[in-house]
Order: C-alpha cells, then sequence, then structure tokens
C-alpha cells in the first residue's frame, strides 16, 4: 500500500491525513446544517486530498505496479 511505503513523502502522508480530519471534524468552513452545500465542501476537500496524494505518490506507484509485475520463481 503506498500510504505505508518508506519511500512516500511526509507531504502526500499529511495531505491524506488532513483531508480526512477535514471531513470528520464538526467545525467546517461550511457548516453540514446547510443542505447539501455542507456536505459537498467536505467531499471536495478530500476529492482534492486524494488527487494531491496520487500526484505526489506517482512515481512510487509506478515502482510498485512494475514489482508486482514480476514473476517470482
Amino acid at each position: 500500500m503506498v500510504l505505508f511505503h518508506r519511500k512516500t513523502p511526509f507531504g502526500a502522508k499529511a495531505t491524506i491525513a488532513g483531508g480526512v480530519l477535514y471531513g470528520l471534524m464538526p467545525i467546517d468552513l461550511i457548516p453540514d446544517i446547510l443542505p447539501l452545500i455542507g456536505i459537498v465542501d467536505d467531499s471536495m476537500v478530500l476529492l482534492v486530498a486524494i488527487v494531491v496524494f496520487l500526484r505526489l505518490t506517482k512515481t512510487i506507484r509506478r515502482e510498485m505496479e512494475g514489482k508486482s509485475n514480476a514473476i517470482d520463481v
């Protein structure tokens, strides 16, 4: 798993953690009490965190993919 790989930068791990924590925190930029809009801001923050994480770990994921395709005898 890329999140726990030793080469994964701290910034990538912090991005995912921050996105998840923002979604779980009761204090938001837009309160969840507002219908639809309050939930959309949480999901957008999480989506941006995932996209940033994927971009920061592109080389690690390629490296891991190459290793998984290798045949071990």
